[in-house]
């Protein structure tokens, strides 16, 4: 049984990991519905993800629309420049164009800063994105800026959870650990402020509920942990020896930290619930 619901809420590129778990958690609370860019399809999402029908006549105007579409990582982007930056302009200019009418919540990166230049960036830093993947991010917030009237960009940084993309590093982990097999660390005394998919998912719901207008916010745990520190994480809790090897960062990645969430606490009473253990313990519970 649905209960009346007073707010109706797109997800286009909702498909996917966050806008999944958002609509799993959402449920009784919005009236959500999901859109696909590739296939120009609107999703019913009344019934399990995977099971999902598309329906062809889905009403157009929503109290707020939330923008997803976009490649899930860096090498994703590499893999796929022409359909990441289809998606990320013209899939994004579309949207706004379409929904003017809408609060419009942009899903940005952590990686719009580029190289931490200390070590907790807030909004008030300046963007510097040194790789394609946080280029396209901050292009697509300057889009959402200069065209929609009344918007929201959030910045999360290393979102993990159950369901994730196979091939981001939470998955793509516990796979070979729980396999046996090698893994090299890209960076290993990097910093990655780890932040549990269910607390970016509380943010968003805050931001739906306060209509906040014209804002930018990050939306993290704010703790940060080496990709070492996170990977022995992984193994101690899976009971198995570590098997890695270590190299520099790569060229093209930002060395990173945490990101301060004191406006999302102050504005919107953001409080993440996970830490890295809790979030990995969670993980693994519905591996």
């Amino acid at each position: 049984m649905r209960y009346t619901l007073d707010k109706k809420i797109l997800l286009i590129g909702g498909e996917g990991f966050i806008g999944s778990r958002f609509i799993e958690l959402s449920n009784e609370k919005y009236d959500c519905t999901t859109f696909d860019l590739l296939s120009d399809q609107n999703i019913n999402l009344d019934i399990p993800r995977g099971k999902i029908n598309r329906v062809a006549n889905t009403p157009l105007e929503f109290d707020t629309v939330i923008f997803l579409a976009a490649r899930p990582n860096l090498a994703s982007v590499i893999q796929n420049p022409k359909e990441a930056y289809r998606t990320g302009t013209q899939g994004l200019s579309r949207a706004i164009r379409q929904y003017q009418d809408s609060h419009f919540i942009y899903i940005s990166s952590s990686m719009v800063y580029g190289n931490w230049t200390k070590d907790s960036m807030s909004e008030q830093d300046l963007p510097s994105p040194n790789n394609i993947y946080g280029q396209l991010k901050l292009l697509g917030e300057g889009i959402v800026k200069q065209f929609h009237n009344n918007y929201t960009i959030v910045r999360p940084s290393a979102v993990y959870g159950y369901g994730d993309n196979r091939k981001r590093v939470t998955q793509l982990f516990i796979n070979k650990i729980m396999n046996n097999q090698p893994i090299v660390l890209k960076g290993a005394d990097n910093l990655f402020d780890f932040t549990y998919v269910d607390d970016v998912v509380q943010g968003l719901q805050l931001i739906c509920e306060k209509g906040t207008s014209n804002q930018t916010y990050n939306i993290t745990r704010s703790e940060a942990h080496t990709l070492e520190n996170f990977t022995n994480m992984l193994y101690k809790k899976l009971n198995k020896k570590p098997n890695y090897t270590a190299e520099p960062v790569p060229d093209n990645y930002p060395t990173r930290g945490t990101l301060n969430i004191a406006k999302a606490k102050a504005e919107l009473s953001y409080n993440p619930q996970y830490n890295l253990s809790q979030g990995l313990d969670e993980v693994l519970r519905r591996h």
